[in-house]
C-alpha cells in the first residue's frame, strides 16, 4: 500500500484559489488512494475563504474546497489510531506536504 500523503491547510487553500485541484488529485492520487488532510482543516479553511480580501473569488475557491472535501481522506488529528479506518493505515504512514 501506497504511503499517504497529508496536506497541510495553506496547501489545500493555495490549490483551490489558484485552481489546479485536478493537477493535485492527479499527481497525488496513487494506486487509488486520495491525499489526506485533517478534519478540523475544514473549519480553518471554511473561515480563511469566508473572510472579504483575502481571496479575489471566495465563491470559486470555496466551491472547489467543497468538492475536494468529498475526495480527500479525512483525518482525525486527535485519534491517529483512527487512520486504520481508512485503508489500513497507521499514524506513521504519511507524509505531510
Amino acid at each position: 500500500m501506497p504511503e499517504a500523503i497529508l496536506l497541510d491547510n495553506d496547501v489545500v487553500l493555495k490549490v483551490c484559489v489558484y485552481r489546479c485541484h485536478e493537477q493535485l488529485m492527479a499527481t497525488l492520487t496513487a494506486e487509488g488512494q486520495p491525499p489526506a488532510m485533517l478534519r478540523l482543516g475544514r473549519y480553518a479553511l471554511r473561515s480563511r475563504l469566508s473572510k472579504p480580501g483575502r481571496v479575489a473569488d471566495r465563491e470559486g475557491a470555496a466551491s472547489i474546497f467543497e468538492g475536494l472535501l468529498e475526495r480527500f481522506m479525512q483525518i482525525d488529528r486527535a485519534h491517529p489510531a483512527k487512520a486504520a479506518l481508512f485503508g489500513g493505515l497507521s499514524a506513521s504512514s504519511f507524509s505531510v506536504i
